[in-house]
């Protein structure tokens, strides 16, 4: 599978990387759930470095509470009497 992607900056991999997860990520349960479980199994080893197991720690949990964000706009959306 191919894709492009226009950003409006192509040297900047965060946003590339959002417009790709905006594409392609449903905020679905299955999604929540298995970033609930990456979140929980994420244990720092004794020769691990601390700060790369906090920044994934941070990733996850942002992530995760991206995807709740959007999942709780739709069920709002979905929970109103429509006309």
């Amino acid at each position: 599978m191919e894709v492009h992607v226009r950003s409006h900056d192509p040297r900047d991999p965060a946003g590339v990387w959002k417009k790709l997860a905006d594409i392609f990520e449903q905020p679905t349960v299955v999604n929540r759930l298995m970033l609930h479980r990456r979140l929980l199994s994420t244990k720092l080893s004794e020769t691990g470095n601390a700060q790369e197991h906090i920044n994934t720690l941070s990733d996850i949990s942002g992530h995760l509470m991206s995807i709740s964000k959007s999942a709780q706009l739709d069920e709002n959306f979905m929970a109103r009497p429509h006309r």
